[in-house]
């Protein structure tokens, strides 16, 4: 799920519950553009176990640049 800075869900995509939560980025994101609101984020805020190159290549392939990914 993602969420605006209040924790209003802006996207989500469903799947099982053993998934890993990176399988899930882009489905994600491809809801939250779905909205219209992919151009406003201004800082994704992410967990470390995004914390790899090829991710925030994927990341910046949606135009999301400004990254907040813990350590």
């Amino acid at each position: 799920m993602a969420a605006d800075a209040k924790g209003i869900p802006i996207g989500w995509a469903i799947d099982g519950a053993n998934r890993n939560d990176v399988t899930m980025l882009e489905p994600t994101l491809d809801a939250v553009a779905a909205t219209g609101l992919l151009e406003e984020i201004g800082t994704a805020s992410l967990d470390r176990s995004y914390d790899y190159p090829a991710i925030r290549a994927r990341l910046h392939a949606y135009g999301l640049t400004d990254l907040d990914i813990e350590k």
